[in-house]
């Protein structure tokens, strides 16, 4: 981000210099402008809008009146404009949220439809007051540029307000500018309003060449709210200054973090920054956008953000299960950190998703389990809400951490498909941690795959990954671990293919996971014979050809195994047969639970 950052000139050109600016930006527009509010300020909506907003309103602040529009019901989302724009730069986002969230978006002090200030403020202390207002306890804050530099102050200020933050071609206080970006300021102060548009109009980090109509579009905007330009050199916010760079660690939420790939390279090394020190960060770059990537490309963006909201939504609990302990959070593993959520109390039951999605694949069990089990899902490495950073790492020994930091000296480990090869490692690695041992259509470290449909999805995959086409590799991998070989799509219910294309969105960003896996040593092919727990094998029986033998050869070498065929499911048992998927793990946990029993 840099629109919205002035105050980088404080320290690289001195506060002389500075006071100089500020005082000439005043000049510029005091003539100009028209009062906020007024019939000359008044903005409308470029990008015109199917979802009617719900309730509009001001916020009497002082001697500031804050202009809020409200949108749809559910999840809160704030939506935080940038330094030059104001709310209507989130036009192309909120039909895509407000179906199913509470979507907030205002214009700061000086922007848009809000007057400007007169005295000292804070813009954390504006935010916090419209919260107050539309009684909101806790939301998801998105925001962009000089909105982003708002985010991260907000959250290291009042963080039990914030569930989850997107940041938008950011940057954090006290991250230091180059001569280029201090250059590029001081080529936009003019006394003509007009010219200092053309001047950001021009601007070439702003919007990439290609996208034309966003650039006409912003200009379009700033002509109409000439007085945002204002806005943006006002020195009266007192909020600013929190040296947030030094205190990036304090964030423990999920956080997105969004750079367009014709940025400057200040905003793309701030966002380095700022992933290195958010552990519990990720970020990606959108390819054929500058800094207004969601007005630049707003399918792809809304893509990216609905994804995340539904990777960071708390899941709900059924009737039946409130009341019950529910906890969530990160926890530090060697190298990386682990986004974990428990519910239930009773026996410690762990469920390991499988490969390119994440924890929700247990959403079907995860709180009808709960009544009779301590359930706990968490997102491996490079998967869900989990980082995976450029190291080598033991799976499995993730795992072990995160069940030392929840307090669980034994489970029973419940894995499907990369999940099950990691339930399978963790048996070998810490028999005396696992109570039991189901692995649900799993391969096994040391398994070869060499079927023909295994080698089918290789002549349907490989191309398409070398290509670089994420979208055909997600519908392949649908094809083969979801459709499997023995059917057609249309004989799977579409609720099923939907939820797991849902999670896909980031199933092939190898910028997200650039992390190595090691095996056991030994290797668990070498030592299936060893693994003497109670084990049940749950397989689909439109499944894999390789897959059914990796199955059949665990079933002869586990001393204490349990094979269960599950009818009409392929790979993903749980979601297609929940109720047969159910009924077998029950009856298994239950009867080892009646053998202990007998034995105590």
């Amino acid at each position: 981000m840099e629109i919205g950052m002035m105050r980088c000139q404080a320290r690289l050109v001195g506060r002389s210099s500075l006071l100089a600016l500020v005082l000439l930006a005043g000049v510029c527009w005091s003539e100009t402008q028209p009062a906020p509010g007024s019939a000359a300020a008044a903005t409308g909506t470029v990008v015109p809008l199917s979802t009617p907003p719900r309730r509009t309103g001001t916020l009497e602040i002082d001697d500031a009146s804050l202009y809020y529009e409200v949108f749809g019901e559910g999840r809160p989302v704030v939506l935080l404009h940038d330094g030059l724009l104001h709310r209507v730069a989130w036009d192309d986002q909120v039909d895509a949220l407000a179906a199913d969230h509470m979507v907030v978006r205002y214009d700061r002090r000086g922007y848009g439809d809000s007057t400007a200030p007169t005295q000292p403020f804070s813009n954390i202390d504006d935010l916090a007051l419209l919260l107050d207002e539309l009684k909101i306890e806790k939301a998801a804050i998105v925001g962009s540029s000089a909105g982003a530099i708002l985010a991260l102050d907000f959250t290291l200020e009042l963080p039990e307000r914030v569930e989850t933050l997107v940041l938008v071609g950011a940057v954090a206080d006290g991250m230091p500018y180059t001569g280029q970006t201090i250059r590029r300021y001081r080529a936009t102060l003019s006394q003509d309003p007009q010219e200092v548009i053309e001047r950001w109009y021009q601007d070439r980090f702003l919007f990439a060449a290609e996208n034309l109509e966003a650039r006409e579009r912003f200009r379009a905007v700033l002509e109409k709210s000439p007085h945002n330009a204002a806005a943006l050199m006002q020195r009266l916010d007192r909020s600013r200054g929190t040296r947030a760079i030094e205190r990036l660690a304090e964030i423990r939420i999920p956080t997105l973090i969004i750079t367009g790939e014709f940025d400057s390279p200040d905003t793309h090394a701030s966002a380095g920054a700022l992933q290195a020190g958010i552990a519990t960060s990720q970020r990606t770059v959108m390819e054929g956008a500058a800094h207004f990537p969601y007005m630049e490309r707003p399918d792809e963006f809304n893509e990216l953000l609905v994804d995340f909201l539904g990777r960071t939504r708390r899941p709900v609990l059924g009737d039946d299960v409130v009341g019950l302990d529910f906890d969530c959070g990160f926890v530090d593993v060697d190298g990386a950190t682990l986004y974990y959520e428990c519910v239930g109390a009773g026996e410690p039951l762990v469920l390991i998703h499988g490969g390119s999605i994440d924890r929700r694949m247990w959403d079907p069990q995860f709180t009808s389990l709960a009544r009779s089990y301590r359930v706990i899902r968490y997102d491996v490495r490079g998967h869900g809400l989990s980082p995976s950073p450029p190291i080598s790492y033991y799976d499995f020994e993730d795992l072990s951490a995160l069940l030392t930091h929840l307090g669980v000296e034994s489970a029973h480990i419940c894995g499907l498909s990369m999940g099950g090869r990691i339930a399978i490692d963790f048996a070998v690695a810490h028999p005396e941690m696992t109570r039991s041992l189901i692995a649900v259509g799993p391969a096994y470290t040391g398994f070869r795959f060499q079927g023909d449909d295994w080698q089918a999805y290789l002549d349907d995959l490989l191309p398409a990954y070398n290509a670089g086409d994420a979208a055909a590799c997600r519908e392949i991998f649908l094809k083969a671990w979801t459709i499997g070989p023995k059917r057609e799509a249309a004989e799977v219910a579409p609720q099923v293919l939907a939820r797991v294309r849902e999670m896909l969105v980031y199933g092939w960003d190898d910028s997200r996971n650039l992390g190595r896996t090691l095996p056991t040593t030994p290797i668990a092919a070498e030592v299936l014979g060893e693994i003497d727990l109670p084990a049940l094998l749950v397989l689909g029986e439109l499944d894999m050809s390789d897959i059914e033998l990796a199955v059949e050869t665990l079933h002869r070498e586990l001393p204490q195994s349990t094979l269960v065929t599950i009818p009409g499911a392929a790979h993903m048992v749980n979601l297609e047969q929940p109720a047969l998927f159910d009924q077998a793990l029950v009856s298994f946990l239950e009867e080892i639970d009646g053998v202990e029993e007998e034995t105590d």
